[in-house]
């Protein structure tokens, strides 16, 4: 099966990008705008979770700071993206484990 080219020239201030699965020419500061999509939609990798996150999160800094050292030990890699995937997931709410007002397990009984 043979690939073809197609090359378009983007008007200035426009952008393309894909919509909906779509290629399509978008405003260039349209598509700056923050995704309205939910998190778990927007988070499907440990790259999405940094993206989410920024360069500027102290867990995102710290992993890329000791990354080299923690190489071969496939746990603490493990362990240290679970950490920032939780992180981007949970949009910044993190629990107080000394309010005892608030809901962190539900219980679930099946009878």
């Amino acid at each position: 099966m043979e690939k073809e080219v197609i090359q378009v020239e983007i008007p200035a201030g426009k952008k393309a990008a894909w919509v909906d699965g779509f290629l399509k020419l978008v405003d260039a500061e349209e598509e700056q705008k923050k995704d309205e999509r939910p998190i778990t939609e927007r988070v499907k990798t440990f790259e999405d979770a940094c993206k989410e996150l920024g360069e500027d999160h102290k867990l995102v800094q710290q992993f890329k700071a000791i990354q080299e050292a923690i190489a071969e030990d496939k746990e603490a890699t493990a362990y240290f993206k679970l950490g920032i995937i939780t992180a981007a997931l949970n949009e910044g709410w993190e629990p107080d484990f000394t309010n005892d007002d608030e809901y962190r397990y539900y219980p679930y009984l099946c009878l």
